[in-house]
C-alpha cells in the first residue's frame, strides 16, 4: 500500500514539474512577443593577416537566413556550378576570384557576351579616372550684349547646355530667378538653346527604336529632368528647343519680359556675358547615382563628356577615349557602342570584367568607388530586393544588368571567413531572366557561406 501511495506521489510530482516547465516556457516567450526576434547577421570576422575592406562589411540591420557553411574549394565550385545550371541560360560566362585562393571558378571566361548594364561600371570607373571625381557640368545663361542700365538685354538670352544629366526643372526655374535678381527686366530678343557641347544624336548605336523614351530620354547637352517630361515625337527630335521654351516661360513668371519666341542657337555660344550659372554635383555623385540606380541617361551623358574631354563629344568619341585609356592600363575592352549597356552591339568577356574589377580595387578603392555600387538587400538601388534570405544579404556590392533573356552581375563580396571576392556572371539566352537572376544570387549565397 505504501508502495502504491509512493508511486502515486511521484507521478503527481512529475506532472507538477512538467506543468511548471511548460508555464515557464510560455512566460519566457511572452517577454519578447509571440516569437523570438529574428537573428541579426554580424559582420564576418576577418581571417588572420587578411584585410577585410570596410565597404564590404554588412550593415548591422541586415537579416540573413542561416545557411550551412561551405567547406573546401571543390565543394564551393560544385555549388556555384549547380546554381548556374539551374539558370535556364544556354550560354554562360563566369569568373569567381577569392583572395588567398585565386580563381576558384570559371566558365567560358573568354567568351564575349552581352554585358547589359554592367557596362556602366567600367564607363563610370574610366570617367572618374579621366575627368576627376570633382568634375562638374555647367549650365549657363549668357548674352552677347551687356545689360543696359535700365535692365534690358538688347538681343537674345542663350541657355547653354553643358551636358549636365542631373539638371532639373527646379534648377531651370532657379536660373530664371537668378536672371531676374541680376536686374534684367526685358529681353528684346528671345531665348535660344545651345546644345553644341555634345553632338545631336538622340540615341546610341544598337538601340531599339523604343529605347527612347522608354529606357532613356532623348540625348542632348541641354536636358531638363533627363528629357523625360514629354515623349511626343516633336520633343524627342528637338528636346533642347522645348527646354528653351520652358526657360522662357519661367523667365516671364519671374518678371522678365521676353519679346521673341524660343529657338535654337545657330552656332556655339562661348563669348559674351555670363548672367547665371548652375553647376552639377561632382562627378563622383553622378556616377554613384548612375551605378546604384542603373540610370541609362546618366551613363550616356557621362560617356559623351569623356569624349568631349578629347575633342569628340559623342558616344563613339567617348568609347574611343575609354578604349585608349584601357589599353594604357593593359585592360581589355570588348566591342562597345554605348555607356548604358542597352546596345545590342556591346560584348564583354567575364575574364575582361574581372581584370577591370581588380584594377578598380587598385586604383579607385580610395576614391570610394565601391560605395557607388548597389548593395544586396539594401534600402535603395537595383539590388535592394535581392539576396535578402541569403548569407549574401548586405554583403554584395555590384552592378547588375538585365536585357530580354540576359541577366548579369559583376562586383564584390566577402566569404564567411572575410576573404575578399571579385566575381562576374554573364548569363545570356535565358528562357527566364528571373531564374537566371536567382541562379546568380544562389551562387553568391554559396560564396558568402564559404568558411575557409
Amino acid at each position: 500500500m505504501k508502495t502504491v501511495r509512493g508511486l502515486a506521489l511521484r507521478l503527481v510530482l512529475l506532472v507538477l514539474n512538467l506543468s511548471l516547465l511548460f508555464l515557464g516556457t510560455i512566460a519566457a516567450s511572452s517577454q519578447v512577443g509571440q516569437s523570438p526576434p529574428p537573428r541579426t547577421m554580424a559582420a564576418p570576422a576577418p581571417v588572420q593577416d587578411l584585410h577585410v575592406p570596410n565597404y564590404l562589411k554588412p550593415p548591422i540591420s541586415v537579416v540573413a537566413a542561416p545557411a550551412a557553411e561551405v567547406s573546401g574549394i571543390q565543394g564551393l565550385r560544385g555549388q556555384i556550378e549547380n546554381a548556374l545550371a539551374s539558370s535556364t541560360a544556354s550560354t554562360k560566362g563566369a569568373v569567381v576570384w577569392i583572395d588567398g585562393f585565386g580563381t576558384v571558378f570559371e566558365e567560358n571566361s573568354n567568351l564575349e557576351l552581352l554585358p547589359a548594364s554592367t557596362q556602366k561600371m567600367f564607363v563610370g570607373a574610366a570617367a572618374l579616372k579621366l575627368l576627376g571625381d570633382n568634375h562638374a557640368f555647367s549650365t549657363r545663361v549668357m548674352s552677347k550684349e551687356k545689360v543696359t542700365a535700365d535692365g534690358t538685354v538688347d538681343g537674345d538670352l542663350v541657355l547653354v547646355g553643358g551636358g549636365d544629366p542631373s539638371l532639373s526643372r527646379i534648377d531651370v526655374e532657379n536660373l530664371a530667378k537668378a536672371v531676374a535678381l541680376s536686374g534684367i527686366r526685358t529681353v528684346s530678343g528671345g531665348v535660344l538653346a545651345d546644345e553644341s557641347h555634345f553632338d545631336r544624336l538622340r540615341a546610341a548605336p544598337g538601340w531599339k527604336d523604343t529605347y527612347v523614351p522608354r529606357q532613356s530620354g532623348a540625348l542632348s547637352a541641354l536636358a531638363v529632368d533627363q528629357n523625360s517630361y514629354r515623349n511626343d515625337p516633336e520633343f524627342i527630335a528637338e528636346p533642347a528647343l522645348a527646354n528653351a521654351q520652358l526657360f522662357r516661360e519661367m523667365l516671364v513668371a519671374a518678371g522678365v519680359a521676353v519679346t521673341a519666341p524660343a529657338g535654337i542657337s545657330p552656332s556655339p555660344h562661348s563669348a559674351g556675358v555670363v548672367i547665371a550659372r548652375k553647376d552639377s554635383p561632382p562627378l563622383r555623385d553622378l556616377v554613384g547615382h548612375m551605378l546604384i540606380e542603373s540610370d541609362n541617361f546618366f551613363a550616356e551623358m557621362i560617356l559623351k563628356e569623356v569624349g568631349f574631354s578629347a575633342g569628340n563629344a559623342s558616344t563613339s568619341g567617348g568609347i574611343d577615349v575609354i578604349r585608349r585609356f584601357a589599353s594604357s592600363w593593359g585592360l581589355p575592352l570588348g566591342p562597345s557602342a554605348d555607356g548604358s549597356g542597352l546596345s545590342q552591339q556591346n560584348r564583354q568577356s567575364a575574364a575582361a570584367q574581372i581584370q577591370w574589377l581588380a584594377w578598380i580595387d587598385q586604383e579607385l578603392a580610395g576614391a570610394g568607388f565601391h560605395q557607388m555600387l548597389a548593395r544586396s538587400c539594401s534600402t535603395i538601388g537595383t539590388l535592394k530586393r535581392r539576396m535578402c534570405e541569403s548569407p549574401a544579404a548586405g554583403r554584395v556590392l555590384a552592378k547588375s544588368g538585365g536585357l530580354p533573356h540576359v541577366a548579369t552581375l559583376s562586383g564584390y563580396t566577402t566569404t564567411a571567413s572575410g576573404r575578399h571576392v571579385r566575381f562576374t556572371f554573364l548569363l545570356t539566352d535565358a528562357a527566364s531572366t528571373k531564374s537566371a537572376r536567382l541562379a546568380i544570387d544562389n551562387a553568391l549565397g554559396a560564396i558568402a557561406a564559404f568558411a575557409e
